[in-house]
């Protein structure tokens, strides 16, 4: 299996910013992104929704990415499902259409389910032109988005170090190179402001494209990917001047390469 290889030099000082964290494609190797048309054949084999299917759901920081800039989210919540296709090469939810929700969050619930990985058997990742789909079933909440007491901004580098010690799996970070940028060799370098929280794990907002990152309408796709991966990210308990880790802000970029030949 093809793996990302993650460089994490996870450093921040006072005299310069966080190293980008990559996550690069082996050199010499690529996999063709899912076949198009991207549709549900009404013969698709169906995964039935199950929460021991569910490898990797929508990260928080991709939820209130997603959320914020929707309509306002009643209090009781929106449920709504989705049909999907799945890649049977990772499990990873490659298209999704048919929302069932009210029309402010379709497009919402399209990008939500768009973030799911699945855990397949044997059978089910078996090379197979048989189309492979699930219909997702999730809840959009209040709590998704966060308040703006609760968000964070980035005003400049702080005394000590950050060090990342952890970040998702391997096999599972490569899955997550948007499989449409792939098909047609794009790269990209997304921008994030990241505060490490108690529990150590990083919360990142404000994805936004790098000086010199030109992917046009597939920023979102990675965007949403960024954001994923850095739920994965772990910080040391504390900074290199001894300081505690947690409430530290910091600024880093993610940086999405292809393989090179």
């Amino acid at each position: 299996m093809i793996l990302f290889a993650a460089a994490l030099a996870a450093i921040l000082t006072a005299q310069r910013p966080l190293p980008p964290i990559n996550f690069s494609l082996p050199g010499g190797q690529s996999r063709a992104a899912p076949p198009a048309p991207l549709t549900i054949p009404p013969d698709a084999e169906m995964l039935a929704f199950q929460d021991s299917a569910v490898l990797t759901r929508p990260a928080a920081a991709v939820r209130h990415f997603i959320l914020s800039s929707a309509a306002p989210i009643p209090p009781h919540g929106a449920p709504f499902t989705v049909r999907c296709l799945i890649d049977r090469a990772n499990g990873r939810v490659f298209h999704c259409q048919d929302p069932a929700v009210a029309d402010p969050w379709r497009a919402a619930a399209v990008a939500l389910g768009s973030l799911y990985q699945f855990r397949l058997t044997p059978a089910q990742a078996a090379a197979n032109p048989r189309p492979l789909a699930v219909v997702i079933s999730d809840r959009i909440t209040p709590a998704d988005v966060r308040p703006r007491a609760r968000l964070f901004q980035f005003t400049g580098r702080s005394a000590g170090n950050v060090t990342v010690t952890g970040m998702m799996p391997g096999a599972q970070s490569e899955a997550y190179y948007p499989a449409r940028a792939l098909a047609i060799g794009l790269e990209a370098r997304i921008r994030v402001d990241c505060r490490v929280q108690d529990d150590l794990g990083l919360f990142c907002i404000d994805p936004a494209a790098a000086a010199g990152t030109e992917v046009g309408p597939l920023l979102p796709d990675f965007q949403r990917a960024a954001l994923q991966l850095s739920a994965w990210l772990r910080a040391a308990p504390t900074l290199s001047n001894g300081a505690a880790s947690p409430g530290t802000v910091f600024r880093t970029t993610i940086t999405f390469r292809l393989p090179r030949e």
